[in-house]
């Protein structure tokens, strides 16, 4: 069937919570990924969330513009997929498949409701771990990582200065 390449980012982590049970002090997280370029892109998000801040991650949950009501949005992006694919795809598989049978816009509005923005998480425990670390207390790279990111970082350079034949 051919060649597949795929990848998992998976973060560990101890709870914060010094009273937690058992079964509930480590935990992990797992991000389905694929592999090369799509998780690279999920690292440095992730890590540019973690370093920088919320303000450095682009919120994707609103797709298009948060002041628009979840109708508009979602007819936006039917027009969208007309426009770029074909009318009859986006009105059978945005439009009908998207309304009735996986019901888009209840699940946009649980979303927007319900899973954004996450809860505050008061407890000074987990404040306090939740802080990032300064930056002298960072890990840096070794020698020889360094030395094949700048390597490659030329390679592609090189390939986007001349065509490929």
């Amino acid at each position: 069937h051919g060649k597949t390449t795929q990848g998992m980012l998976v973060i560990g982590f101890k709870n914060p919570d010094p009273g937690a049970k058992e079964g509930e002090r480590d935990f992990s997280i797992g991000f389905n990924c694929g592999g090369g370029t799509t998780a690279m892109a999920l690292w440095e998000c992730m890590r540019s969330y973690m370093e920088v801040g919320p303000e450095a991650v682009e919120d994707n949950l609103w797709r298009l513009n948060p002041e628009k009501g979840i109708l508009s949005s979602y007819l936006s992006d039917v027009i969208k997929a007309g426009r770029t694919k074909s009318w009859g795809r986006a009105i059978l598989w945005e439009g009908f498949c998207g309304l009735v049978v996986f019901n888009t816009l209840l699940i946009d509005f649980i979303e927007r409701k319900k899973l954004c923005p996450p809860p505050d998480l008061t407890d000074p425990a987990i404040v306090e771990w939740s802080k990032p670390l300064p930056p002298e207390q960072w890990a840096l790279r070794s020698p020889e990582l360094d030395t094949a990111i700048r390597q490659r970082e030329a390679e592609l350079a090189a390939q986007q200065i001349r065509p490929a034949s």
